[in-house]
């Protein structure tokens, strides 16, 4: 999550949910990562530092932009491209303003749209993007039949935050291969 200070720099915003979680994983530990627990200085990285953990790496660097403008989104394009990282980014985003001046910007980065509904107007909106590019839905609340004509219609789609079982198996035989959750899974 994209959030600039005062001073025009750009860092990983610092949500009161990462909170949460990192004071969680604390008190239960950890049962993967190296020495998760035993960091009491961790901090959340600029987006610099982000992108500089991850450009040798095989983890894809992903972006969501907060902010309600599409000022900075150059600089983050900028950014990927100094690090040979734009085949291995995605930039998300609840604005889809930002998101066509992303494509307009570069027309391969790949994009997902963040949208809590469909409805003819996200997916006219969505196939107007074009290149590669996801339809990212809150899959919990979308009906089966919303989902399968979307697909229909050769939109790939991804489900966000899906942290039951039963709905992450619904949403995978309706034909969503990308899903995010915040538990984690066996």
């Amino acid at each position: 999550m994209l959030s600039s200070d005062f001073s025009g720099e750009s860092k990983i915003k610092y949500s009161e949910a990462i909170r949460n979680a990192e004071s969680f994983l604390k008190k239960i530990g950890y049962k993967n990562g190296v020495n998760f627990t035993k960091h009491d200085n961790m901090y959340l990285p600029t987006l610099d530092e982000y992108l500089d953990i991850l450009k040798d790496s095989d983890t894809k660097a992903q972006i969501e932009i907060k902010t309600e403008t599409t000022d900075r989104l150059e600089e983050i394009l900028h950014k990927l491209e100094e690090r040979n990282m734009k085949e291995n980014s995605m930039i998300i985003s609840f604005n889809i303003e930002q998101i066509r001046y992303l494509r307009k910007l570069d027309k391969e980065i790949e994009l997902w749209y963040l949208t809590e509904e469909i409805n003819e107007n996200v997916i006219s909106d969505f196939q107007d993007i074009g290149g590669n590019a996801t339809l990212a839905i809150k899959g919990s609340e979308i009906s089966d039949e919303n989902i399968k004509n979307t697909i229909a219609k050769g939109i790939t789609l991804a489900a966000w935050t899906i942290n039951d079982t039963e709905q992450l198996e619904r949403l995978y035989n309706l034909g969503i291969r990308y899903i995010t959750t915040d538990k984690f899974c066996n």
